[in-house]
């Protein structure tokens, strides 16, 4: 995997990834932030880790200078955007 994001909220901490063409979804309990930390260093050598959301400052200094905090509405707009154009080229219209 080339990408990890991260949102880490005030309740949940969401990850998402690519890997072989798929997207994977993992949440963690805010309170199971070094569980977390874990598994991405176990997994995810050589990887770059963006990281948005109220606790995000706590996982930059967890992840150090190989983490890029984001601001958070811009990185929700360019999911999205992500996601739609994902959607669109598997989206097959056939008209009769």
């Amino acid at each position: 995997m080339k990408k990890i994001g991260i949102d880490a909220g005030g309740t949940l901490v969401k990850l998402v990834y690519e890997e072989n063409g798929q997207l994977h979804f993992k949440t963690y309990s805010t309170s199971n932030m070094t569980k977390l930390a874990d598994w991405v260093r176990m997994v995810a050598q050589n990887t770059r880790i963006f990281i948005t959301g109220g606790k995000g400052a706590k996982l930059k200094r967890t992840f150090g200078q190989d983490a890029i905090q984001l601001e958070e509405f811009s990185t929700q707009v360019d999911g999205t955007n992500y996601l739609l154009k994902k959607a669109e080229k598997r989206l097959m219209i056939t008209y009769s």
